[in-house]
């Protein structure tokens, strides 16, 4: 398997399902409306407690059916959900007194959730107010008489600090039910749902029967979540509410249709449970939170068998689950440095001399080039990772050779590895190679990425030996969040005029990340500490070709992150190597052919405890699968690759390119990769 970066919504939409406790929550609805006739559908369903304020008795039965049939909308639309019956009038009969009297019993019980008000007459502001300060959900009816604003309870609702829904109708085509009010004036409070009973037990249409509609859904938002307070069920609704007519919210459908797929899913910025209760930590999932090192994210989702049943939560703390394995991404050399390609290939570079005499130089390099996700990049590495944004970004090197025992480059934004290893040996005595591989000849551990500051100064102590010492500062907050200091030392020893060989020790220090993984999320760290020592070496077959070669090793020590998912590291051993062969002008001037056969960096010992959410309660605790997981990969990525540069004429270069992998990222799931592509640079 290869990991692909998806459209995180795309992915949420297919993966994220509502998890709740081992039992479902059992909501109180209250239904202040007319008659109740007893119905086989209600069975089991309407609580102790009911009652017949018109009469002063516990008869709620009539003999109109207008009660039953809302009941029924609500037991069916949320089937956990207990009523409570208020008879509060008749077809011809009802009082503000009645009404208020019933709203406030549905206040005062501690069960009681929503109230669904039907019926014709109207309550008074206060008792509606008592309620709203007992949190209690009001939901009622926009009125039926074909006007341009609600009317009866529904003036209320703007009162009720955040509490209150107005249900007008729409009828089986979804358009506003002829007799249904409009949302006018209360368009931001006022939703729209289905207006017509199909038989239960009789067919009536009107915003009476909109209203339960609504308030199963708000029953059905509190059965997985009964945590929530009454203000963010009702803002959940609203602002989930599927928009009809004009876009927006407008002055016929008011926020739009409610909609229970709607107002079930995650909302908001998804995070990853990783404190012990809801609301006590999560790492974001969003952006680059999930671009992991390939040689940490491989194990992880080769090995865990809970990874793929995540706990996450939305904005509101409700649960759901989420297969991260569709979500994690890696960060592959290989896409960044075909970013880097296709961006310097769009780049203005100007060479500033500002120092010269007979033993002196010194040289400033200036880059202005457009950082941005090429199309071509995409192409060639679907696995790259993408950022929408679009800014120009500079590099800046200025090197030196301040006499002849000594020399000094220094950058802004530019590869510092290169400057290390084989491939700086080789560079005093051929053009630059242009292995997409690189890094495994140079320095794998000084740093991941080219943003930020770096530099190199070197000391010829005699022709045949020298020191170099190198540091980098990486501050790629922008993308990935990274931050990391290095050092290196290097020795570079001239055995012959054939052959060199240069030997590394470096230390590399991440704050929030492991071998270039994001910082800040689920899998992030609190730091890395990384130790390397590296041999290289160079040969020359003859005047044209020289054979490369390098191999890094790296001991690294974790300090976890509190709010990870990732605990209790082992100490790291991870090793890199490469060979390659460079020829120049194999047919011509300025020619070059290159081929090389390398390993990636890859981790070869250590474990880590790998804490995966699952579930939650209630009460908001949540619980985690525990498990030890072997960051040393099953498989071994190698990687062939070719390439030949050559001048068409002066102005004009051709670059083609092939690289093929064998278990790419390590992943002996994958199946094997090719890379191709061919690159013509004219200067005007």
């Amino acid at each position: 398997m290869m990991f692909r970066k998806s459209s995180l919504a795309i992915s949420l939409a297919l993966t994220l399902t509502t998890v709740t406790s081992q039992t479902v929550a059992a909501p109180t609805v209250a239904m202040i409306d007319l008659g109740f006739p007893a119905d086989p559908g209600l069975n089991g369903r309407i609580l102790p407690g009911s009652f017949n304020f018109l009469d002063n008795n516990a008869d709620v039965s009539d003999a109109d059916n207008h009660g039953t049939i809302t009941s029924l909308i609500v037991a069916n639309g949320a089937p956990s959900a207990d009523l409570l019956q208020y008879k509060v009038g008749t077809v011809v009969t009802g009082s503000q007194a009645i009404s208020d009297a019933a709203v406030l019993a549905a206040a005062a019980r501690s069960d009681v959730r929503i109230i669904n008000k039907s019926d014709g007459a109207v309550a008074s502001l206060g008792a509606l107010q008592a309620a709203a300060s007992a949190g209690k959900i009001f939901i009622t009816k926009s009125g039926n008489d074909s006007a341009s604003n609600p009317t009866g309870d529904a003036v209320f609702v703007p009162s009720l600090g955040g509490l209150g829904i107005i249900a007008g109708a729409v009828n089986r085509n979804g358009t506003i039910l002829s007799i249904s009010n409009r949302a006018g004036s209360l368009a931001q409070f006022f939703v729209v749902a289905p207006g017509y009973t199909n038989g239960l037990p009789t067919s009536r249409e009107g915003t009476s029967f909109a209203a339960p509609v609504v308030s199963s859904i708000a029953a059905q938002i509190l059965a997985v979540s009964p945590f929530l307070t009454g203000a963010q069920v009702v803002e959940i609704i609203l602002n989930s509410a599927i928009d009809l007519g004009d876009p927006g919210t407008d002055g016929i459908y008011g926020r739009g249709l409610a909609d229970l797929a709607s107002a079930l899913a995650a909302t908001g910025q998804v995070s990853i449970g990783t404190g012990s209760t809801a609301g006590g930590g999560g790492s974001s999932i969003a952006g680059g939170a999930l671009v992991l090192a390939a040689a940490v994210a491989v194990a992880l989702v080769t090995k865990s068998k809970n990874i793929d049943k995540t706990l996450v939560l939305d904005e509101y703390q409700r649960s759901y689950q989420l297969d991260l394995t569709k979500l994690i991404t890696t960060r592959s050399d290989t896409s960044e440095k075909l970013r880097s390609i296709f961006s310097q290939l769009k780049s203005n570079t100007r060479v500033v001399p500002f120092g010269k005499s007979a033993n002196t130089s010194s040289y400033a390099v200036l880059s202005a080039f457009e950082n941005r996700h090429d199309r071509a990049v995409e192409l060639l590495d679907p696995f790259s990772y993408q950022d929408d944004r679009n800014p120009t970004d500079y590099a800046l090197s200025i090197f030196g050779k301040p006499n002849a025992n000594s020399s000094y480059e220094f950058g802004l934004n530019t590869n510092s590895q290169r400057r290390f290893g084989a491939l700086a040996s080789l560079s005093a005595q051929t053009t630059t190679t242009s292995f997409l591989t690189s890094k495994t000849f140079s320095a794998p551990y000084f740093g991941f990425s080219d943003a930020g500051f770096s530099g190199k100064i070197n000391f010829n102590e005699s022709q045949r030996f020298g020191l170099s010492l190198g540091l980098a500062n990486t501050d790629e907050r922008r993308d990935f969040g990274l931050q990391s200091n290095a050092a290196l030392v290097e020795g570079t020893f001239k055995l012959n005029n054939r052959s060199t060989i240069s030997l590394q020790g470096g230390q590399l220090l991440e704050s929030g990340s492991l071998f270039g993984g994001s910082s800040g999320g689920a899998f992030s760290v609190n730091n890395s500490n990384t130790l390397s020592f590296g041999i290289s070496g160079t040969y020359k077959l003859n005047n044209a070709a020289t054979l490369i070669g390098h191999y890094s090793e790296g001991y690294t020590k974790v300090n976890q992150r509190e709010n990870s998912l990732l605990h209790n590291f082992s100490d790291i051993r991870s090793n890199a190597f490469g060979v390659g062969l460079i020829i120049d002008e194999p047919f011509s001037k300025h020619d070059q052919a290159g081929i090389a056969f390398s390993q990636p960096l890859r981790i070869t010992q250590g474990s880590v405890s790998l804490d995966t959410p699952f579930g939650r309660d209630f009460d908001g605790n949540i619980y985690t699968n525990s498990e030890i997981i072997d960051l040393a990969p099953d498989g071994t990525e190698h990687t062939f690759e070719a390439y030949y540069r050559f001048n068409i004429k002066k102005k004009t270069d051709v670059f083609t390119y092939i690289m093929y992998q064998h278990q790419p990222e390590n992943n002996n799931r994958a199946g094997n990769a090719a890379t191709v592509y061919m690159t013509l640079k004219h200067q005007f």
